[in-house]
């Protein structure tokens, strides 16, 4: 009984050994299958076996880390760094996209309209030696050569010599033209440098400085002048709005575009321009009284079809009509609210000369400019123009309806009449002394002084 005791726990314990050590290789079989350790084949494993099995293992848990890793880097970077964008970010970015597509295209298409080339150039050369010989550049030449060199002329002329004597009587109207004239020819020479030299942003920012300048004395020259406007100043307004979007079309979308410069250079052109289209109406006697209005009308014709093409007159003329309408049924120039009784009309031509009489035989005042002896000296010269100014032999002063008889029929405004008047008469007199007009105004008794011998010579001719 013990012996079968004995021998049944003996049984026991060796049937509980194998099933353990049967399940063992089982597993080990089946985890040695997954990870694709060893062969196909059950084997037992030994030492080196299992460090190179745990070693792979470790292997396998790292690259996990660094991959779960990575990934939370990267979700971080998504919230954290601006370089990474979320959707909404791309949506705005798809939409910039779009509106410089449709910019280039609304900007290609008014190139092609006003008839511009859009030439690529090498930006590491002056675009004058990349240019081929073709009707825009021939006519760049053109009006380089035989109108704007002129206006650089006209400018050295009055730094040297002043300009007319009408605006000499406000500091604002002598300042104002001055800049025009010296501006504009400084304006004209850098254009031509641009054009000759290596393009550079910064010559573009100095073109659009000048030109803004000039603007301004424009507008300034504009409004302070009477006679013709709705012709001149429909022009004057054409070229001055022109140039302002040329400006910002060329500082903002095309800085190096040799069009625009071009286009800029054209129109400024009018100014010069109306000497020389004014040269055979004068010489052919047509439209009497009205030469200036035409040949500004002219200028800015020519010059407007050669910076926009076909377009240019069209537009010139549309708005003409258009500034016609406003200035006639908008702000009606012709009632006395806006035309004063002493102006000049807006149907009415403006005098360069005021003492040029057609009807009127000159005074007996004005026929001492022709004397030798009063000529030979400045305080004679100046005597004589104040006199007749002030409308008596010997006079003291000169009062403001007498300046106004001077000044408006040269296209001088009422309202700068006045301004001038203030400017120059002192608290204690009545009006402009004799010893301020000699010594302030050396340039309106010299200039006026000519303009009397002229008018006098003249009548005499047409008498004869």
């Amino acid at each position: 009984m013990a012996f079968s005791d004995v021998s049944m726990s003996m049984w026991l314990f060796v049937s509980v050994c194998f099933c353990l050590s049967s399940s063992g290789l089982l597993d080990i079989e089946s985890t040695v299958g997954l990870e694709s350790v060893h062969d196909d084949t059950a084997k037992t494993m030994g030492l080196p076996e299992l460090v190179a099995y745990f070693a792979e293992v470790a292997d396998v848990v790292d690259v996990n880390a660094s991959a779960s890793a990575s990934n939370d880097s990267t979700s971080t970077e998504a919230f954290s760094n601006p370089m990474v964008q979320s959707e909404p970010e791309l949506e705005l970015n798809v939409e910039s996209e779009q509106k410089k597509k449709t910019t280039k295209f609304v900007y290609d298409v008014i190139s092609r309209l006003l008839g511009w080339e859009m030439e690529a150039y090498d930006a590491r050369r002056s675009q004058f030696s990349q240019d081929s010989v073709s009707g825009k550049t021939l006519s760049f030449w053109f009006v380089t050569a035989c109108s704007n060199s002129f206006a650089v002329a006209f400018g050295l002329k009055a730094a040297l010599f002043g300009v007319h004597p009408k605006f000499y009587f406000s500091r604002l109207m002598v300042r104002s033209i001055a800049f025009h004239i010296i501006v504009g020819s400084l304006e004209f020479v850098w254009m031509v440098f641009m054009y000759l030299s290596v393009p550079s942003f910064a010559y573009t920012v100095a073109l659009v400085v000048l030109d803004s300048v000039q603007n301004v004395t424009i507008w300034l020259q504009m409004r302070n002048s009477s006679g013709s406007k709705l012709v001149t100043n429909a022009c004057y307004l054409y070229c001055l709005w022109v140039k302002v979007a040329l400006d910002v079309l060329l500082l903002v979308r095309a800085p190096f575009s040799r069009d625009i410069v071009f286009a800029i250079y054209f129109i400024l052109s009018a100014f010069t321009f109306t000497r020389i289209a004014g040269i055979p109406f004068k010489r052919l006697k047509l439209f009497k009284g009205m030469v200036y209005t035409a040949a500004v009308f002219t200028a800015t014709m020519i010059t407007s079809a050669m910076a926009f093409g076909q377009l240019g007159p069209f537009s010139l003329y549309c708005f003409l009509i258009g500034y016609a309408v406003y200035a006639t049924h908008c702000k009606k120039v012709h009632s006395a609210k806006v035309t004063r009784k002493m102006e000049t009309k807006w149907d009415s031509v403006s005098q360069r000369n005021p003492f040029d009489f057609k009807a009127e035989a000159p005074s007996s005042l004005m026929r001492k400019s022709l004397d030798s002896a009063l000529s030979q000296s400045a305080e004679g010269r100046a005597r004589v123009v104040f006199d007749v100014i002030a409308e008596r032999e010997n006079a003291q002063c000169i009062d403001k309806a007498q300046l106004a008889r001077l000044l408006c029929p040269s296209g001088v405004v009422m309202s700068e009449v006045e301004k001038s008047f203030a400017e120059l008469c002192d608290d204690k007199s009545e009006g402009i002394a004799f010893a301020v007009f000699l010594q302030r105004l050396p340039s309106v008794w010299q200039w006026y002084f000519e303009y009397m011998a002229e008018a006098v010579a003249n009548f005499d001719e047409r008498s004869q």
